[in-house]
């Protein structure tokens, strides 16, 4: 959960106010950072673990903070084999939380509902990025993310260049700030700040968004998630970080090759039973304040 929020605090006692409703017919745990901050006692119906055996656990994540806590949440589990096994439900603590459907006004009720009728639940399967490392011919690191990878000089905002191909065929060479690549879900984010267009999760696609191109004609593409992404450097090109969600990465050196495709994990996200299929498209007009009132009607002239 989202730490140092008296809110995110105040949101977690409720949910386990709800939760021991249901002692007898699910085992309840939480995470031992967690339980300090809501000051549970040794003795409860909810056992206390860390992130790494609570993963391992539980089918249910139920992460209260914003889209970082979700982003948290979702590395631990992609550590693994946890995806496949377990669930996330986010509950908003956060601003904007594109990942995180539930305001915690929202969060009791839709989580009784949730556990009296878990059949009737959505699972919302979000494709993932898996991002390879090559060095001297061999693969040093792997790793896999639920909204983007970042090729940037970090820190510090300088020009340099970058070579991409897509599938073999060469792409183009960019000279800007940095790349993203991003799935549908992150498209939201970092891409979405820096120019990209949003895709529907739905949608089976990558995105490659240059940061502050130099040149105009350097426009971002949505391209299909079956191709694979390779990026090398160019000139100018030290001090090169790769950031995956924008908490884990490494230093590319000059001679590295980043190879970027779909992953075979994913992420799933639990919708509860009052949410509809359109919880998307009102989280998007909610979080991004579209519209010109509540109620709009059109026709067609005649």
């Amino acid at each position: 959960m989202k730490e140092n929020d008296r809110e995110a605090i105040q949101a977690l006692k409720s949910i386990l106010s709800t939760l021991e409703g249901f002692k007898k017919e699910y085992h309840f745990y939480i995470e031992n950072k967690a339980a300090r901050l809501a000051g549970l006692p040794k003795r409860s119906f909810v056992k206390s673990l860390s992130m790494d055996r609570l993963e391992k656990s539980v089918d249910l994540l139920i992460a209260i903070g914003g889209d970082g806590t979700i982003l948290r949440s979702a590395r631990h589990l992609l550590s693994g084999n946890s995806w496949q096994k377990s669930l996330i439900l986010g509950v908003n603590a956060g601003h904007l939380g594109f990942l995180t459907f539930l305001s915690m006004q929202e969060a009791e009720r839709s989580i009784r509902m949730l556990l009296q009728n878990p059949s009737k639940a959505r699972i919302d399967r979000r494709s993932c990025l898996e991002v390879e490392v090559e060095r001297g011919g061999r693969v040093i690191k792997t790793f896999h993310a639920l909204n983007e990878a970042v090729v940037s000089k970090g820190s510090l905002s300088r020009i340099f260049e970058l070579h991409v191909e897509i599938d073999g065929e060469f792409l183009s060479s960019y000279r800007a700030d940095g790349l993203i690549v991003s799935t549908p879900t992150g498209s939201t984010a970092y891409n979405l700040a820096a120019g990209g267009s949003i895709l529907e999760p739905a949608v089976a696609a990558l995105q490659l968004t240059p940061i502050c191109p130099q040149s105009l004609s350097n426009k971002p593409i949505v391209v299909a998630d079956q191709h694979q992404i390779c990026l090398r450097l160019g000139k100018r090109s030290a001090d090169v970080f790769l950031a995956l969600d924008g908490q884990m990465g490494c230093k590319v050196g000059a001679n590295d090759r980043l190879r970027i495709m779909k992953s075979v994990k994913s992420i799933g996200f639990v919708q509860t039973p009052d949410q509809n299929a359109g919880q998307y498209f009102h989280s998007l007009r909610q979080k991004l304040k579209w519209g010109l009132g509540s109620h709009l009607a059109f026709s067609r002239s005649t």
